[in-house]
């Protein structure tokens, strides 16, 4: 059997693949695609990160390290400055749309990986002030399954 990677590299992967190719994403952050929790000092803002919450293995039919599939709980988190969202709505509402209830196939170290996104529900924390600056955010928590053999 094929070893089975790391889920959360393999969804940072897609993710980043994905979004770099929505319009409405790149039209509202540019190549602020972030694979992380967090805007560091540096990034600018409007920016979209995505990051892992949570992870659980499949029970193994045997012993060893015969994973087959992962569950992540996994974030996509659109974020810009002010009191509106309107620079990031457009671009959270199409990345959802791509997302949710979509399969992708991705290939990582030779093996072959199906990849899918479930909506949970939207990123509960929408309104947020930092050092007296005010941040909006916009976005959806997913259930990923990924799956080895696609």
């Amino acid at each position: 059997m094929s070893d089975f990677g790391f889920g959360s590299e393999i969804v940072d992967a897609v993710t980043y693949t994905q979004m770099s190719g929505l319009t409405a994403v790149t039209a509202a952050v540019g190549a602020n695609i972030l694979g992380r929790s967090a805007v560091v000092q540096g990034d600018t803002i409007p920016a979209v990160m995505f990051y892992p919450e949570q992870s659980t293995y499949d029970p193994p039919a045997y012993s060893g390290d015969n994973i087959g599939l992962e569950q992540l709980r996994y974030v996509h988190r659109f974020v810009c400055t002010g009191t509106s969202t309107a620079p990031i709505r457009a671009a959270a509402l199409a990345a959802r749309q791509h997302f949710n209830g979509t399969a992708f196939n991705h290939v990582s170290d030779g093996n072959n990986y199906l990849v899918r996104f479930d909506a949970l529900g939207a990123f509960p924390m929408t309104f947020l002030v930092d050092g007296g600056t005010n941040y909006r955010q916009l976005g959806n928590i997913y259930r990923v399954h990924v799956t080895l053999g696609g």
